[in-house]
C-alpha cells in the first residue's frame, strides 16, 4: 500500500492508537524493516480491508475510469492519486486543446482558454520545444 498512503505514521504505537480508535483488534510490531499488523480473526481482517483499503481502491477506479472517458477526446491524461481523497488530472499539450479547455471550464475554471491560440496552423500536428512556427 505504501506509507504514504497510511492514515498512521509508521511506528507501532501511532499504528496500534489508529487500530484501536478504528475498533480493529490486532496487534503491531516490527519484523526486519517492515510494521506489521497481526489481525486476530476474518472480520478483523474485513475492518482492516474496510478503513484502508476501499476508499484506495475506489479511488483507483475512479481514476482508471476517467481516462478512460477522456482517451476517446485524444486529450492523453495523466492520471495520479496522492491519496484515496484526491486525483491529479494533468492534461499536456495535445491535438484537442480545445476540449482541454472546455473540460477545465465545466470543472470551473471558466476563463482558462483566455489568451490561448486553441487551433494550430495546418500541418503542425505537435508543438516542439524551440519550434517557432507552430
Amino acid at each position: 500500500m505504501g506509507s504514504r498512503r497510511l492514515p498512521f505514521a509508521l511506528t507501532t504505537e501511532a499504528a496500534a492508537a489508529w487500530l484501536e480508535a478504528a475498533g480493529i483488534d490486532a496487534t503491531v510490531d516490527y519484523r526486519d524493516v517492515y510494521l506489521v499488523i497481526s489481525l486476530r480473526d476474518e472480520r478483523t481482517v474485513d475492518q482492516l480491508v474496510e478503513w484502508l483499503l476501499r476508499p484506495l481502491m475506489y479511488a483507483e477506479s475512479v481514476c482508471e475510469r476517467l481516462g478512460d472517458a477522456l482517451a476517446p477526446h485524444r486529450l492523453h491524461p495523466q492520471l495520479s492519486l496522492p491519496d484515496s481523497g484526491s486525483m491529479v488530472l494533468a492534461l499536456r499539450d495535445s491535438e484537442a486543446l480545445g476540449a482541454a479547455v472546455r473540460l477545465g471550464a465545466l470543472l470551473g475554471a471558466g476563463d482558462i482558454g483566455e489568451g490561448l491560440k486553441l487551433h494550430r496552423p495546418a500541418g503542425c500536428a505537435s508543438w516542439p520545444p524551440g519550434c517557432g512556427s507552430c
